[in-house]
């Protein structure tokens, strides 16, 4: 939910397992992970989860591509 004028959406991912993150970089360039294991679930009135105090997010780092050898699936 996009509240305040300005508030843009940059990206998102699918954190199915409780290990999967989102890495993004700060103004500060600092690498900063948000996933499952370290945010709970909070009542912000629909504002989501306060990543920062005083920076913004510059971007986000995309995960690697993984390839898949469907050759090799089933052989035993």
């Amino acid at each position: 939910k996009l509240v305040e004028s300005g508030d843009f959406v940059l990206g998102g991912r699918r954190l199915t397992r409780p290990s999967d993150v989102l890495k993004v970089v700060n103004e500060n360039d600092k690498e900063l992970s948000f996933g499952q294991m370290k945010y709970t679930v909070t009542s912000r009135g629909g504002k989501g989860v306060k990543t920062s105090q005083r920076t913004d997010i510059d971007r986000i780092i995309r995960p690697e591509i993984e390839i898949v050898d469907f050759a090799g699936v089933g052989e035993e």
